[in-house]
């Protein structure tokens, strides 16, 4: 009875640990992507994109404006709500994985195919 009272306490801290490890890392990626810029080369063309932490972004190519808006973001997905360029009133969700300076972003629902060009795939910081 002691041994099966022992496993059921471990496994219980072990997985309260677990809760916390995966809240601050889900935390972690949250804020990971206020304030920061991205940048790739599509096909030829230099691409960037930044994301302000009052939830403005901006996707330049060339460096010149392309497509501006506010974002949503929780610590896996990112719903960007354009307000200039050609995806206006068309939302775009897009799951993503940042892994130290890679971020990568992968279609949901987007049906600005574009934007959906331009924001999936790989970026680096």
């Amino acid at each position: 009875m002691l041994k099966r009272f022992t496993v059921f306490f471990t496994l219980t801290v072990l997985l309260f640990v677990l809760s916390l490890a995966c809240k601050k890392a889900s935390q972690s990626l949250t804020s990971t992507i206020n304030d920061t810029k991205w940048n790739r080369m599509l096909d030829t063309v230099p691409v960037s994109v930044t994301f302000s932490s009052d939830n403005s972004y901006t996707i330049k190519l060339y460096g010149i404006t392309g497509e501006s808006g506010t974002y949503t973001n929780s610590s896996t997905s990112l719903t960007l709500h354009s307000t200039f360029g050609v995806c206006t009133n068309s939302p775009g969700t897009y799951n993503y994985l940042i892994i130290g300076s890679k971020i990568t972003f992968v279609p949901v629902q987007d049906s600005c195919n574009s934007r959906k060009i331009e924001v999936s795939g790989d970026w680096t910081k």
